[in-house]
């Protein structure tokens, strides 16, 4: 490249230098053919240049400066295996490498698999044995403490290591939504380097009182529901334009998103429904995502370029 460009300048000083030699006074003039013919053979050397530079780059020169896309979760209450359902079909049709992600509440799960690589239905009855767990014990006045060490011990078992979690943090491209109680803000937190802490993070995003006897604390700073405060979280460095928005309320409300549901019981917010349910929330989140692929593609998700990994089909076999 930088011998092609050397070259070409000492074409140019070499054409300029023998027209202004052959003009009188050493002033060019258009009117004179050769001086025409030498400034359209300039104009060809240049579109030639332009062109072996393309043919070098791995992604055309339009696409040097690419969008940064931000797939952001809203809360979901129960909700949470439609999402997972989005989460499928974006794994199996898109390029998930730099994608930047953020959930408050029942997404969290959502976008710990999608940004760890963690296998979808293995995090998401993770968070279902979790909530049964809940309901099972006593839904309301439990203890925060408690909780984020039954959580800590559930993920550790789903096979996550503090080492996985400590690459992460550093990329800086995965985060949690919670609301803080002094002073009263939303905070968008970088996902932590150790299980405890985003155990405890995690928690804080979906701690709602009475739920749980305590406010949720994670490093020292108390929390809770991130829903109480934005319906998206999303840090400040990240341009709004290029945020994908998902939310599991359907239309018509208040939230319109990029995915989200036509219709969807609203009792299942509210209320655990056994797997059989949980696997039609799922389908219809795939099924979600799979109509609205071209619009996902004009906001910045790059298809794959052998995709679907894998069709609906062969997941449900599964």
């Amino acid at each position: 490249s930088d011998g092609l460009r050397c070259l070409a300048c000492w074409l140019v000083v070499a054409m300029v230098a023998t027209l202004t030699s052959s003009t009188p006074h050493g002033v060019l003039s258009l009117r004179r053919p050769y001086v025409r013919r030498c400034l359209v053979w300039l104009v060809f050397l240049h579109l030639l240049y332009r062109y072996y530079r393309y043919k070098r780059c791995s992604f055309p020169l339009r696409l040097r400066c690419e969008r940064q896309p931000m797939l952001a979760f809203s809360g979901s209450g129960w909700l949470f295996a439609y999402y997972h359902g989005i989460a499928m079909y974006f794994r199996d049709n898109f390029v998930l490498d730099g994608l930047r992600l953020s959930a408050i509440s029942g997404g969290c799960s959502t976008i710990l698999a999608l940004g760890l690589g963690l296998d979808l239905h293995q995090i998401l009855l993770l968070g279902l044995h979790f909530k049964q767990r809940m309901v099972k014990e006593g839904v309301y006045l439990n203890s925060f403490g408690r909780y984020v060490k039954i959580l800590s011990s559930m993920m550790k078992t789903a096979g996550l290591t503090n080492m996985d979690l400590q690459i992460l943090s550093s990329q800086r491209r995965c985060f949690m939504g919670v609301t803080q109680c002094f002073p009263f803000r939303h905070r968008c937190i970088s996902i932590p380097p150790t299980v405890e802490e985003l155990a405890s993070l995690w928690l804080c995003s979906c701690c709602v009182p009475p739920f749980f006897s305590t406010l949720g604390t994670f490093q020292e700073r108390h929390y809770v529901d991130g829903c109480f405060s934005a319906v998206w979280s999303i840090p400040a460095e990240q341009d709004w334009s290029d945020v994908i928005s998902v939310t599991s309320v359907p239309l018509p409300s208040m939230m319109a998103a990029d995915l989200q549901p036509s219709k969807l019981s609203m009792g299942l917010m509210l209320y655990p429904y056994p797997w059989a349910q949980q696997r039609v929330m799922i389908k219809q989140g795939y099924q979600d995502a799979q109509r609205r692929h071209s619009h996902l593609v004009s906001r910045g998700m790059r298809p794959l370029p052998h995709g679907p990994l894998m069709c609906w089909s062969e997941w449900e076999a599964i």
